[in-house]
């Protein structure tokens, strides 16, 4: 073997080295932008669960806010409820005494009426 056929050799596996290094220098490129990407899409992912957690304790929050006001309704009504009763009963408290003012003039009509038929007889 001639000294050029080791040199052309050696430059031979020299760029096939060099190749091989290119080659995986790209696949390292490409599998840190893989990295990159799962790491956005796992930042993505947190986010999206964190707006989901924050809906979540809304809609609690807005539950929560609609039994309160529910709640507070509820207490007017009684109120209005127990003065309506109040005034329902004072109602009925009246019409008994016009009732038993009626039922002894009634009454006493009725004695004068008896009075009158006894005399004429």
């Amino acid at each position: 073997m001639r000294t050029q056929d080791i040199a052309f050799g050696n430059n031979q596996l020299v760029l096939l080295l060099l190749g091989l290094s290119l080659k995986l220098a790209v696949l390292d490129y490409g599998v840190q932008f893989a990295n990159f990407s799962v790491e956005v899409l796992d930042l993505f992912l947190i986010l999206l669960h964190l707006l989901l957690v924050l809906f979540d304790k809304t809609a609690v929050l807005l539950d929560s806010l609609v039994l309160l006001l529910v709640l507070y309704s509820f207490l007017h009504q009684c109120y209005f409820l127990r003065i309506d009763l109040f005034f329902q009963l004072i109602n009925l408290v009246v019409h008994n005494l016009v009732a038993s003012l009626n039922l002894s003039n009634l009454i006493f009509s009725f004695g004068e009426v008896l009075a009158l038929m006894l005399l004429r007889r």
